[in-house]
């Protein structure tokens, strides 16, 4: 597939993110990668602050203008409204909406832009590095008959099977887990494992504290205690299905409850377990680094080196613009507290239950995809872990075998 057609803005890597990078080709053998990808997925549901009252239908943010209420335009513009379009959310709503949601995502560059294998492979390719698979997180789709197996059928259908595998390698969809009954559980993951590369789900966990200005994925919280929520994540095990855990740092011990009571479920946790302002709190940085102490002991649970998320504080990189400009360096982010993340994560979970994750086209808000990538390597640079061996199971080997993935080896971009 072509990586051509993109209108996201390139930039040369910085040279000692050059260097690093070159350090993922495993005597020719390509690294893997988690993203999310959208036809427009991101604009499946709505951002909603109120859940409860606000309509969620697809693409609502369609024709949405962006700059008649003071957003930036979009780098990969929508398409205008046709004459007489009537939006299913008045813009203004929106609009309000958005402005509470960019606390957490920093920008609508970040969640707004459509992003397709043909962007990624080009943000690879500007890396200078090779991609040998990718997994697809799932990312909020919501229409059409077959409601979140949708997303699973397009991924498989139109990014993995033209890319020959390369592209959504491994597919992570969504089935409702706290409001369904386990037999409607049963059926709906029965449904996504007709697609060859499903292999499990993500269900947010995530949910703010009291006081807490932020996004909110869940709308309830201690969904590890609800006897509906556990009855039906028990059926992952029947079919041998993965789980990526996402919760906030202040829920990690919801994590830890979950991994303990179902230790025959592999578990990835996604982005450190985002432990908000832990940029600028050394107290969430000290009871973050207790939590994963503890949860590092679950041996069920794996660990994705990804997330570096506005809500985790680092504001001097988010201001620097990096969808317009050549953003923070992979030094200046490895110096930084994300660096003590990284290292402290690998150091607790060691390099057998770590893998580097993208987080793209998220993680947009803070860094290029080059810098970021390389920031990782000289955070384990940093910490001793050097050896060819070490690097391959955090860039390749680990994410494969998590996932079980069947790698293109032979990717050239």
């Amino acid at each position: 597939m072509s990586q051509k057609n993109t209108s996201f803005p390139r930039f040369p890597l910085s040279a000692e993110a050059a260097r690093a990078n070159k350090k993922l080709d495993f005597d020719g053998k390509p690294f893997t990668s988690f993203v999310h990808f959208g036809g427009f997925i991101w604009l499946q549901s709505t951002i909603a602050r109120d859940l409860k009252t606000l309509p969620r239908p697809s693409n609502v943010h369609l024709h949405f203008p962006f700059e008649k209420f003071g957003f930036e335009a979009l780098v990969k513009p929508l398409p205008p409204a046709p004459p007489g379009y009537q939006p299913p959310v008045p813009f203004e709503v929106l609009a309000e909406n958005l402005r509470h949601d960019l606390i957490f995502f920093g920008t609508p560059q970040a969640i707004m832009n459509t992003f397709l294998p043909s962007d990624l492979l080009s943000m690879v390719e500007e890396a200078g590095v090779r991609l040998a698979g990718s997994v697809h997180l799932q990312a909020g789709w919501e229409q059409g008959p077959l409601g979140e197996v949708g997303e699973t059928k397009w991924l498989q259908e139109e990014v993995n099977a033209p890319s020959k595998g390369q592209v959504a390698t491994g597919i992570v969809g969504m089935v409702d887990l706290l409001n369904n009954t386990p037999e409607t559980v049963r059926a709906q993951l029965k449904a996504h494992f007709q697609y060859s590369a499903f292999r499990g789900i993500r269900y947010i966990l995530a949910h703010p504290r009291a006081g807490m200005n932020d996004f909110t994925f869940n709308p309830r919280d201690n969904l590890v205690d609800d006897p509906t929520f556990l009855k039906n994540f028990a059926v992952l095990e029947e079919f041998g299905a993965e789980f990526d855990l996402y919760c906030y740092g202040h829920q990690l011990h919801q994590a830890i409850k979950l991994a303990k009571k179902f230790p025959n479920i592999r578990m990835a946790l996604n982005h450190f377990g985002t432990p908000i302002d832990v940029a600028n709190d050394k107290k969430v940085y000290n009871k973050w680094v207790e939590d994963m102490r503890e949860l590092s002991k679950c041996p069920n649970v794996y660990c994705k080196l990804s997330g570096l998320m506005v809500p985790l504080g680092f504001r001097e990189f988010l201001y620097k613009k990096p969808w317009n400009t050549a953003g923070p360096t992979a030094r200046e982010i490895a110096d930084s507290v994300y660096g003590d993340m990284i290292k402290t994560t690998v150091k607790l979970f060691g390099v057998e239950r770590c893998f580097f994750g993208s987080n793209f086209l998220v993680d947009w808000a803070s860094a290029r995809y080059g810098e970021l990538l390389a920031s990782y390597v000289l955070s384990l640079e940093d910490m001793g872990v050097t050896s060819k061996a070490d690097l391959r199971k955090i860039f390749r080997e680990n994410c494969a075998r998590f996932y079980k993935l069947t790698l293109t080896d032979e990717a050239k971009l």
